[in-house]
């Protein structure tokens, strides 16, 4: 058979294998940008521009080498990345994404490189084999030739895939808080093991160049060198594995020890409603021990006929009465101040707010958790009540049998975000110190065996807390 033809299968062969390499890797980006998107939609989009990216330039007249390629594609996608992340966010946050693109550079590049060390291995142990056991001369050894570049091709194929594979799942994993805000210098530290595979990619290419010109053995004296470079693209993979993990947890304890110190405030609030507490029922021990002279006194204007002197004298006390009664009663002194606190907060700012909350006395509830979610229910509410033209919050509680329901409406002109935690993300720029307000319902609803949920009807948020009054889990 005529060589040309020859070479033609091989052609066919190669192209169908890089073709399938390419979509291969699009479909790990797919996995890898799982969770760091709000739509699927821009995952999808996001993988189908580096697919396209990487086939345009693939038969581009000009050849411009894999790494070459990949980056190109990288940068493109990585644009559409941040693009599309403020198109439906109203943010931006361009250090995941430049996390999202370098990472899948280093995993491509490397799996690609190990798959071609593998690939090299192999296809001179079977040339080695093939020629031992077929004659040179024999009219058909193309075809044994043929057969064994087609499963060699296969083996780089399907050993870039499982690499790929196995440590994009890795690294998404690991990767826990997706929807997170990171500073440069964070991701800087993940990123610094990619700098290295990128460097032993480039120290790679001039050993190949070196070895090419000198027409050194390959598998000769400078086999062992070839493991060694091959060994450190396993090793970078696993470093920025490791990094990555350990990142991700001293960044959530970092969020649990904010978390903490906020439940330390709100404990202190709910002490200081306490010392409010004390303070207004001594004040009714003190009217009530001189109850005997405030009326010794007004009968004695009375006797004398002084009338304005008695009206002004009950005025006073009146006013003092006052200071000691609720607008609001809930059934206990704590949600008392707690309620008609933000009856107060709501007056300054203009918002309209209502409440029909009862504080259920039997059932063991603890009244601690119960401020912990008004205290924060409503702070959120009023947060995004006041970004609204109409501004209202709607308090109400309900006891159907054993089950206790919350319910807390607001009016709010934006959109929700959804995080990987099902919890709405925080707008506000300092989200890190933001944000533990649901959790902490959360929180005290898993104590009373409930669950709570949280959801947007148009220009109205609703949250609903469902707790089990006859049944409390100890911590």
């Amino acid at each position: 058979m005529e060589s040309s033809t020859v070479e033609l299968y091989y052609q066919i062969v190669t192209g169908v294998s890089d073709h399938l390499e390419i979509m291969a890797a699009a479909f790990c980006l797919c996995l890898l940008c799982r969770g760091f998107f709000q739509e699927k939609k821009q995952i999808w989009i996001t993988s189908f521009i580096y697919c396209v990216m990487m086939l345009l330039q693939y038969h581009l007249p000009v050849y411009m080498g894999g790494m070459n390629a990949r980056i190109v594609a990288g940068a493109i996608s990585f644009l559409y990345m941040v693009w599309s992340d403020y198109a439906k966010e109203g943010r931006r946050n361009i250090p995941v994404k430049a996390y999202l693109t370098c990472i899948f550079f280093t995993v491509e590049d490397l799996s690609s490189l190990i798959s071609v060390e593998i690939y090299m291995l192999t296809s001179y142990h079977m040339d080695m084999v093939l020629f031992s056991a077929i004659q040179p001369e024999s009219p058909e050894i193309w075809k044994a030739y043929l057969g064994v570049y087609c499963l060699n091709c296969f083996i780089k194929g399907i050993v870039k895939l499982l690499i790929m594979i196995l440590f994009v799942v890795l690294l998404n994993k690991a990767f826990a808080d997706k929807r997170g805000r990171y500073e440069w210098k964070e991701i800087g530290i993940i990123l610094l093991p990619s700098l290295s595979g990128f460097i032993a990619h480039l120290v790679r290419r001039a050993f190949d160049d070196l070895l090419t010109e000198s027409q050194m053995d390959l598998y000769g004296p400078y086999a062992r060198l070839e493991m060694l470079i091959s060994f450190h693209y396993i090793i970078t993979l696993v470093i920025i594995l490791a990094l990555v993990f350990l990142s991700q947890n001293l960044r959530k304890k970092r969020e649990e020890e904010k978390n903490r110190s906020l439940l330390q405030k709100q404990m202190q609030n709910i002490q200081s409603h306490i010392s409010e507490i004390e303070h207004i029922y001594t004040g009714i021990r003190g009217i009530r021990h001189d109850l005997n002279n405030h009326i010794h006194v007004i009968g004695t204007l009375l006797e004398q006929k002084r009338y304005q002197d008695a009206e002004n004298y009950l005025e006073t006390m009146q006013g003092i009465v006052d200071t000691f009664e609720f607008a609001v009663k809930t059934g206990n002194p704590v949600t008392d101040i707690i309620i008609n606190e933000k009856q107060r907060e709501a007056e300054q700012k203009g918002i309209d707010f209502r409440s029909d909350f009862h504080y259920v006395q039997e059932g063991g509830l603890n009244v601690f958790d119960i401020s912990v979610i008004l205290n924060n229910a409503l702070e959120n509410a009023f947060e995004a009540s006041c970004r609204s033209k109409d501004a209202y919050v709607s308090l109400y509680s309900e006891r159907k049998k054993n089950v206790y329901l919350i319910t807390v409406k607001n009016s709010y002109d934006g959109q929700l975000l959804m995080g990987t935690d099902d919890l709405p993300e925080s707008m506000k720029d300092d989200r890190e110190l933001h944000g533990f307000g649901l959790k902490n319902i959360r929180a005290v609803a898993e104590k009373y065996f409930g669950t709570f949920a949280i959801e947007q009807k148009e220009k109205e948020v609703v949250l609903t807390i469902m707790l089990i009054v006859e049944s409390i889990r100890d911590f």
